[in-house]
């Protein structure tokens, strides 16, 4: 389904030529997900987590190395991947990628709407009521009528709960309730994979509960999804798989079992030791 290649992402900590200092936050990331799955990634504080996950629909733009989604690329082409490419330069470069743009590569906003998002601080739009939230991607971007996208929108709020906050605005909510808008919002597109951002670490405690039941059942019907969370309990629970990532990279991928009870990596047994389990 999703297929990462040689990821790399750096970032610039200053805009100066004289003085350019270079991180590697995404260090050359090789990584599979398929149909189906439930990915949990954790890992400590500035690993990469979160930059991995927006790079997987291009919020963030990688330095190199590919994405593909359902057997076509979304990103722009990674030449040190093409061993057929090495040896050409200016225009016959350019034509070459322009054919494999041509034969591989889908629409970024074609995939965006494939792959849901819940961002940590739920970025809904705060001028607009929840039921607009719900249905503004729809109709803008899959040409939905607006009684089409406000069905589907009810229906939504209905499944998460919050049917009677309809015509409520965001400010009026609590965090719980609008993580559960957002997730609502995700839903409403008919991703095939939803890409959660840490979404339960801005929550007050008592509403944690109520955002990773919904998400949990989510699972149960089926849904693909990728998560990053500090939540080590749904990982037990809900992942098919479980990734750690430190300075860039991924140092275990392992069913959850295997990853809590007789983790291989060395970093990841003094993680777990150091965490509320």
């Amino acid at each position: 389904m999703i297929s990462v290649r040689n990821l790399v992402k750096k970032y610039y900590e200053s805009s100066t030529k004289e003085d350019k200092s270079e991180k590697i936050v995404l260090n050359g990331l090789n990584v599979e997900f398929q149909r189906g799955e439930k990915v949990v990634i954790v890992g400590p504080s500035g690993s990469g987590k979160s930059t991995f996950l927006r790079c997987l629909n291009l919020l963030e733009i990688p330095d190199s190395g590919e994405i593909w989604l359902d057997n076509r690329r979304i990103s722009e082409i990674s030449i040190d991947l093409y061993p057929e490419l090495a040896n050409l330069k200016g225009k016959a470069l350019n034509l070459a990628i322009k054919e494999y743009d041509k034969k591989d590569r889908q629409d970024i906003n074609e995939a965006r709407a494939k792959m849901g998002m819940v961002f940590q601080h739920f970025n809904l739009f705060n001028n607009l009521n929840v039921i607009e939230n719900i249905t503004l991607a729809p109709i803008k971007l899959k040409k939905m009528s607006v009684g089409e996208a406000k069905e589907v929108g009810l229906a939504l709020l209905q499944r998460v709960g919050l049917y009677d906050k309809a015509y409520e605005y965001p400010s009026r909510l609590s965090g719980g309730q609008k993580q559960r808008v957002a997730i609502a919002r995700s839903l409403a597109m008919k991703p095939e994979v939803i890409l959660f951002d840490e979404p339960t670490s801005a929550l007050d405690p008592e509403m944690v509960g109520g955002v990773l039941s919904l998400m949990k059942s989510l699972a149960d019907e089926g849904m693909s999804m990728v998560c990053v969370t500090h939540e080590m309990g749904f990982a037990k629970e809900v992942a098919t798989r479980v990734l750690f990532m430190e300075g860039g990279k991924i140092l275990e991928d392992s069913p959850p079992m295997e990853f809590f009870d007789s983790p291989k990596n060395e970093r990841l047994q003094y993680f777990l030791s150091h965490i509320r389990r």
